[in-house]
Parts: C-alpha cells; structure tokens; sequence
C-alpha cells in the first residue's frame, strides 16, 4: 500500500508536471493522492494514463480552488464508498492483506470551517471498522512542536484536533525525517513551517504494516512537500537537515561578504 500524497496546487506547470511524474518512477507508489489539482478530469486522466495508474477517483475543482484525485495500481480491488470536497474514502482488496480503508483527506484550509473537518474526521471514523488510513493535508497541527516560526498556534485549534484524533483511537503516523511539509514567506522575517501533511491509522491497519515509514520528500516546485508512505522500507533513509538562513545574520557586519566569497 506504499502512497504518495501531496497538496500539488495545479497541473498547469510544466516543471511540477515532470516532478510528479519523477517521483512516481523513483517511489512506485500504489496509491497516488493529489489535493488542489485545479484542473479537469480530462486532464487528470491523461495524467493517470502518463503515470501508469489504471483506476482514478476525482472530485472536481470548485471555482478557481480545490480538486481532488486518487490513482490506483491494478493490483487492488477498490470500492468507492463515499467522497466530498474534501475526501475520497475507498475500500480495497487485495490477497495480502484483505479488506481495508484508505481515505486521502484535504482539511478544510478556511480558517472558519476548522471545526467543520474534526466533525468530517469524526464521521468518516464511524462508519467502518476496517483497518484504516487516513493521508493528506489535515491543515492542522497536533503538537506545538509541529510548528517553526511567527505566531503560536492557537490552543483551541491544537486541541480540537487532537480530540478529534483520539476519539476514534487514531494512531499518527509520525514523519520520520523532516517534519515541516509546508512553509510559507521563506526568507523573510514571516518565515514559517509547519507539519500539516500527515498520515492517521487505526491500530488494526498499523499491525498489517508494523514496518510503515512515512518520509516527506523534495519538490522544490511548492509550498508542500510530498508524503510517502512506505509500508516495507528496505533501505535506511538517511534524515534531511535542510539549511535555514536566520534573518537575524544580516545584522552582521561580515554577512555581506561572507555571503559573496561563497
């Protein structure tokens, strides 16, 4: 059940087009879920078809925002059971392992309807009790820790959704390596990071995969890092320690030409 997921925020560059279609070749994820597509289905399946995916579940893009899509290996027998705006829930087969849940989920990014996607949370939980999945861009945080940067996370959001997740039992998935899937203002004094993109499972799902690693890739082309979820790592991955220009050394008298030296 290896997967890639990823806030992909629109089709129509060329060079996010390429780094899709690079770490689809790289990872040979069997389920590729993309949020923010802005595109068409047309387009969407013409791009499953690059891709080498055989099954495609697509909400539509609203407006000028939005758009979901799930690719799917053949290898899976896969059922829709339900989706919205900001979900698509499916139940798949396959002889390994049996019946389970996988659920690529976009959390409402509008600030007003935060408590909209717990009570989503909450209600996807209830309907089966499969071994589960839940990935994507929750638009949430859990721990203050999960953030780097201006302004504190507000207690109130941190913890809504951390009784959201508990109150089915879910497990997260912690990313293993570089935890900040998304930034914004980068180089400035507004610089921030956060951990929004995650993996949630219940425990049952967790014992079908007890070797499951979640990594966050390199897209240098958007704001989110992709996810991958690797439910049989083979190799060591090696932690990324990504370099971080403090505002605060510009104050230096030495910065300038230490900066044009290098």
């Amino acid at each position: 059940m290896s997967s890639i997921s990823w806030n992909y925020r629109g089709l129509g560059h060329p060079r996010k087009v390429q780094v899709l279609m690079d770490l689809v070749r790289n990872k040979k994820p069997d389920f590729l879920f993309l949020m923010e597509t802005l595109c068409s289905r047309e387009k969407l399946e013409s791009l499953k078809l690059n891709l080498g995916y055989v099954n495609l579940f697509t909400v539509n893009k609203v407006g000028r925002s939005g758009g979901l899509a799930l690719n799917l290996k053949l290898a899976y027998k896969v059922q829709l059971l339900n989706f919205g705006r900001t979900f698509i829930d499916v139940q798949v087969e396959n002889a390994e392992v049996g019946k389970w849940r996988y659920t690529g989920f976009y959390g409402f990014p509008e600030m007003s309807r935060r408590r909209d996607s717990w009570e989503l949370l909450r209600s996807l939980s209830s309907v089966s009790s499969l071994p589960w999945i839940y990935i994507g861009d929750f638009n949430d945080l859990l721990h203050i820790s999960e953030k780097w940067g201006r302004c504190e996370h507000p207690n109130w959001k941190l913890n809504g959704f951390r009784a959201a997740v508990s109150d089915f039992g879910l497990v997260d998935l912690s990313i293993d390596d570089y935890q900040y899937t998304w930034e914004s203002f980068r180089g400035t004094i507004d610089w921030v990071e956060e951990c929004l993109d995650r993996a949630l499972a219940f425990s049952a799902l967790i014992s079908l995969f007890p070797r499951a690693r979640l990594l966050s890739l390199e897209a240098m082309c958007s704001d989110h890092l992709p996810i991958f979820l690797d439910p049989f790592p083979q190799t060591h991955y090696p932690r990324i320690k990504r370099f971080r220009f403090e505002n605060v050394w510009l104050r230096e008298q030495d910065c300038v030409e230490v900066i044009t030296k290098s």
